[in-house]
Parts: C-alpha cells; structure tokens; sequence
C-alpha cells in the first residue's frame, strides 16, 4: 500500500536529515501543553570576588568555580492512578482528562506510533496559521498527484475550485488526503510565494509542519506526508499525539465538523458531493455510535493497523482517547465503546 513518488522520495531523505540535526541540537523540552506545572530550574551564578587594587588577586585554588546551571528536563505528564486497566484491544492508547490536564491511562509509550491520517488532525492546526481566511477560495494543482494509492478521499478534482473551510471539512469527515494536499500546497505558497508548481508548496509547508510540531511540544515526531500517507521514517508518539488532539479539541473549525455524520457539500465552483465521516461513533444508525462522542478523526496505516482519537463529553466532563496500531477497523470502536463505559463506571464524579 505503500507508496513513495518521486518527489516525496526526493525530499523525504533531505527532510530526515534536517530533523536527525535539529533533534540534536535541541535540549530536552516540556511538555508544558499537557500539565498546568511548569519545570521550575534554578538559576545558579559564580560568585564574584571583590578585591581592593592593593591586595594581591586570589590564587586559581582559592577562587570558586562556576556553579553549572542544570540542564531542563522534560516534565512528564502527570498519570492519575489507581483507576482499574480498561481492557482494551489496542496496545497504544491513551486516556486524557482535558480538565484535570491529566492522563488517566496510557500504554505502549515507549514504543513509537504510526499516526496516519490523524496527522491531519496537525496540518490543519498549523495551515490554519497561514490561511486565516476561511471564505478564501481554494484552486487545486499537480499536489493531486501526491495522493497516495488506495488513499481516502473527498473526490477533489483540478476542475473544482473549493474554501479554505471545505477544505478542511473534507479532511474531516472522509479523511480526504486530496483535500490535505490541495490544503497544504494552498498554505504552502504562503511561505513560499515564489513555489513553482502544487508540489513544490507542499514541501514548503512540510518543512513548515515539522518545526510546527516542535513548537507546540511535540519532541518525537516526524512527518513527511501532510495528509498522514505512511512512509518509512514517519512516525510519532503517544504522548506527541496527545497534543495535537487536545490542540484539535480546542479549534472550533476542527469541532465544528469532526462531529458531522455527514453533510452535503456544494464546492465554490458549483459543483457538490456529500461527505460522510469514517468515525461510527458520530453515526447514530452505527453498532458503535456514543453518544457522548462529539469529534475528532480515524486513521490507517493499512487494514492491519488501525487508529482512532475520539472525544467525548459526559457530565459536563471532557476527555480524548486515542487507540493506535489496532489489528482491524471495528476494534478501534470497539475500543471507544468499551472507554466511555469505563469512564462512567470508574471515573465520572
């Protein structure tokens, strides 16, 4: 299923490089986003000596040395304990209290993760910083051509001419990895006006994307494809897409349709489509609807590895979830039935 084109092969090596080198030179960093207490470091200064010009300087053994400051070190998201292990299907998974600004569960971190289309839950964080207005009309170009095979998608031709909103809604609701790409290339030529063609800008705002990831926590991420498409060396982590989901919970545009079943959908160019949503918790007439489940998105690396971030709202308590690498598509809801059920029997006050 995997497939790399050429320009993707091209810029993937050059791109892991300039992460294997930015990586190194960073030093450890919090993750502030996911715990309200900051590291706190202590400042430590060399003392100074002050000598009357008539005394004689003090000798090197007689004179203290600097004190090193210490060096930053992450602070790990607390994890509530004591509550009892779900049960899940999945491996990788995370339980995340958006009020308490907590864990609750979270299993296989040490392992890294396959994001999939869950990354696109990110490329539409980070292309809403470049594209402010929504209304701005959208043309696609060669980008279309990166759309990986067998890919998902919103049925987005070179013809259509789409917003910047429907845009993201079509990444949304049938996980569109058209609609990333014409998004991303769109953004893209913001940071690189003078981009020749859809593909190049997309490479632009990838480069763009991975320093975004960093710049909101993200310490274990790295991205190639901006619609989630899977290539070798593109990965991430619990803890990373934990982030990302709890950014995506608090966008309005992302939860104005990542809770959508479906919706009929007339592009700028006149041309319409309906798009239904590849969550079955959204869908009420699904053996797996919740209905305490109000967004965010699936993902797949192929029909054996299977991702899923849900959230959901339940007396007035917020939480996401998030279940990685499952073995095939129903157990990713499975999973999210069996969590809400977990939730009010363990959690909820």
């Amino acid at each position: 299923m995997i497939r790399n084109k050429l320009c993707l092969t091209l810029f993937a090596p050059a791109l892991a490089l300039l992460m294997l080198l930015s990586s190194c030179a960073q030093t450890a960093t919090s993750l502030s986003l996911l715990t309200e207490s900051p590291t706190v470091l202590t400042e430590t200064a060399a003392e100074t000596l002050s000598t009357p010009e008539t005394t004689p300087a003090p000798t090197p053994e007689t004179t203290p040395a600097p004190t090193e400051t210490p060096t930053p070190t992450p602070t790990p998201p607390p994890v509530i304990p004591d509550y009892p292990d779900p049960g899940f299907l999945a491996n990788q998974y995370f339980v995340y209290d958006l009020q308490r600004k907590a864990f609750l569960k979270i299993a296989g971190n040490d392992d890294i993760i396959y994001p999939a289309s869950t990354i696109k839950l990110l490329t539409i964080l980070y292309a809403r910083t470049l594209l402010t207005d929504l209304e701005q009309v959208v043309q696609p170009g060669n980008e279309l051509e990166l759309v990986g095979e067998n890919s998902s998608i919103a049925y987005i031709r070179a013809r259509h001419k789409l917003t910047v909103e429907q845009l993201i809604e079509g990444m949304l609701l049938p996980s569109g990895n058209d609609a990333a790409q014409v998004l991303s290339a769109a953004a893209g030529r913001v940071l690189k006006p003078d981009a020749a063609d859809g593909i190049e800008a997309v490479s632009a705002f990838v480069v763009g994307l991975n320093e975004y990831a960093k710049s909101i926590g993200m310490t274990a991420t790295v991205i190639f494809t901006p619609d989630g498409y899977h290539q070798e060396g593109q990965y991430s982590t619990l803890e990373d897409m934990a982030i990302v989901a709890r950014l995506a919970y608090e966008d309005e545009i992302i939860r104005k349709y990542s809770c959508l079943p479906e919706e009929k959908v007339k592009y700028a160019s006149g041309h319409s489509t309906t798009w239904k949503n590849t969550n079955q918790c959204i869908h009420p007439d699904s053996d797996y609807y919740i209905p305490e489940v109000n967004g965010l998105k699936t993902g797949a690396v192929d029909k054996t590895y299977n991702n899923l971030i849900i959230s959901c709202e339940i007396d007035g308590q917020s939480f996401l979830f998030g279940f990685f690498g499952e073995t095939n598509i129903p157990n990713r809801f499975k999973d999210a039935v069996k969590g809400v059920e977990w939730l009010k029997a363990y959690v909820i006050e």
